[in-house]
This record gives structure tokens, C-alpha cells and sequence, in this order.
């Protein structure tokens, strides 16, 4: 609408101009007449006598007088022509500039709503922009949170494939017992400590035994351990018994899992530094090894290779 009155305006802008140029020729022709008016009416005060003389005969106008006055009756008729036509001329100036007063204020009107809603376009823009940032930026936190994960996924494949393989080593331990007697009485003393065993470490337990929702990805996890933030560096064994194994186990980091006897074994993990042998004796509370404070120690109770929740064996303080 803007685009069209602006040329509306502008072809009457041009129009106007042309009939103000025909108005000021008129004019000037205009006054010329009224000049050879004014001859014309000085030369009939100068011979009213002869014209009344000539009233009188029968010829009203003889071809003498008329032809002194030829010019001047011309220029008469052609004073109402001009008239007419600067009335006209005058008329449609008027008309035309009211229009153009009416097609101005539209056209400001327009020019206002125009500026509004380029306003409106520059804040959509900068929204759109700004969508756009926070798209990119989504889509970039998205990708690094897919990526870690498919990272978390194969550390959790991971983790149960050294699940299985700490059963095998355990499985095998459990292969090698033969006086059934002696472990049978191992048995009774585990089992009398149910519920009184001393912690590994003293600290808080962050992480709990059994089935557990994953913090980061939309699956459940299987705890076969709880998980101790050590308050103190010395790490100790639970319960009388002998290492089994001491080293670094995939997956769990520096490991003592220790024989207890009847079928029982504590396993316990990402440890600092391991301070016993393999094939050695240990009593409970002597050190096994030590921890960072504020690191996490795992630890496990297995029952014949099975692993059972350790909060059911230690003191709860």
C-alpha cells in the first residue's frame, strides 16, 4: 500500500506541477488582455462621440469602428475562455491538493504502522536469533550428553563383564577348599558377626547395595557393593581371614579380596595403595591398604560366591 500511494503521490506531484506551469502561462495571458482591455477602453473614452454618432445609423457598427475594436472584442472573448478555464485550473488545485493533504496523512500513517512493524521484525529477528543460539547450543549440549552417554553405556558393559570375571576368580577360590570342618567352623564365626563386622573405612556411605536408578541414563544398575567416602586414610579388614588376591583388578581398580572362611569373602576396592600380600594372614582391623580422604572405598560381602547386601554385616555406628 505504501509503495502504491507513493507513486500515487508522486505522478500527482507531477501532475500538479504541469497544470501550475499552464496556470502561470494563463496568468501572464490574463493580463495581457487586461491590458488590451484597458486600450480598448481608452480608445471609447477617447471616441464616445463617434460612437454615438455611429448608434444613431442605421449600420449599428460600421466596418471603420468595428475594425478598431477587433482586437479588443477578440481579447474580450477570450477573457471568459480564460476564466472559465483558470476557475477550473483553481478548482482542480484545490481538489488536488486536498488530496494530496489526505494521501500525505495515509501516507504517514502508513509510514508509522511501516516503522512499527519494522520494529516488530527487528525484535523478531533478534529472537529468532537468539532460538537459533539456544538451538545451536542445545544441540551441542545434546551431542556431548549422547557421547557421554554411549560412554557410560560401554563403561557399564564394561563393569558387568568384570563383574563376571571377579565371579570366576571367586569361583575359583571357593574350588580349592578342602577341610570342610575347618570351614565349617570359619562359617559359625563369620556368621556370629553378623551385623558387629568393623567398617573398612570410616566415613559416609554414598552409594547402596542393590538395584539403583543411574543418575545419567535412563536404565537401572545392579550394586553388588556400597560405597564408603573414607574420613580416615588407614583401610582395614573386616574379619579375620586370608588374601586371596591383592592387585589391581580391572574394573575395580587396587582389589584385596580376603577368604574368610565358609564360603564367605569381602571384596574390597579402589583403593590408594595395597599394604598386604597374597597367602597372607590378617585379623580384623589390621590395615589392608590406604585412601585418599574423600575418595571412595567399594566394598562387597559375597556368601558362597553370591554377592549380599554389606550393611546387613557391619556396625551402622
Amino acid at each position: 500500500k505504501l509503495i502504491v500511494l507513493t507513486k500515487r503521490i508522486k505522478n500527482l506531484s507531477k501532475e500538479y506541477s504541469v497544470h501550475t506551469e499552464k496556470l502561470k502561462k494563463l496568468k501572464k495571458a490574463l493580463s495581457k488582455t487586461h491590458k488590451l482591455r484597458q486600450i480598448s477602453e481608452d480608445f471609447c473614452s477617447q471616441n464616445l462621440e463617434t460612437l454615438y454618432e455611429m448608434e444613431g445609423a442605421k449600420n449599428n457598427f460600421p466596418e471603420k469602428l468595428l475594425y478598431g475594436f477587433k482586437d479588443a472584442a477578440e481579447e474580450e472573448t477570450k477573457i471568459y475562455s480564460i476564466s472559465e478555464i483558470l476557475a477550473l485550473s483553481d478548482k482542480f488545485s484545490e481538489t488536488t491538493s486536498r488530496k494530496l493533504g489526505e494521501i500525505s496523512k495515509n501516507a504517514k500513517s502508513i509510514h508509522t504502522k511501516t516503522e512499527k512493524l519494522r520494529k516488530m521484525l527487528t525484535q523478531i529477528s533478534n529472537q529468532i536469533e537468539k532460538f537459533g543460539r539456544l538451538k545451536r547450543s542445545y544441540e551441542k549440549e545434546i551431542k556431548a550428553i549422547r557421547k557421554k552417554q554411549k560412554k557410560l553405556k560401554k563403561q557399564i558393559a564394561e563393569k558387568k563383564a568384570n563383574m563376571k570375571e571377579l565371579d570366576k576368580m571367586i569361583a575359583t577360590f571357593m574350588k580349592k577348599k578342602k577341610n570342610l570342618i575347618i570351614e565349617k567352623e570359619r562359617q559359625k564365626k563369620f556368621l556370629s558377626e553378623k551385623g558387629k563386622l568393623a567398617r573398612p573405612v570410616e566415613g559416609t556411605i554414598v552409594s547402596f547395595f542393590g538395584k539403583r536408578k543411574h543418575p545419567q541414563l535412563p536404565t537401572y544398575v545392579i550394586n553388588r557393593g556400597i560405597k564408603i567416602r573414607a574420613s580416615t586414610e588407614t583401610v582395614i579388614a573386616v574379619e579375620d581371614g586370608t588374601v586371596s588376591f591383592a592387585g589391581y583388578f580391572k574394573g575395580y581398580g587396587k582389589t584385596v579380596i580376603i577368604d574368610h572362611g565358609g564360603g564367605f569373602y569381602t571384596v574390597t576396592a579402589d583403593l590408594d595403595r595395597i599394604d598386604v600380600d597374597e597367602g597372607e594372614k590378617v585379623k580384623s582391623g589390621n590395615a589392608i591398604g590406604k585412601i585418599a580422604v574423600g575418595k571412595s572405598v567399594y566394598f562387597e560381602v559375597r556368601k558362597n560366591g553370591i554377592p549380599d547386601n554389606p550393611l546387613k554385616w557391619i556396625k551402622r555406628h
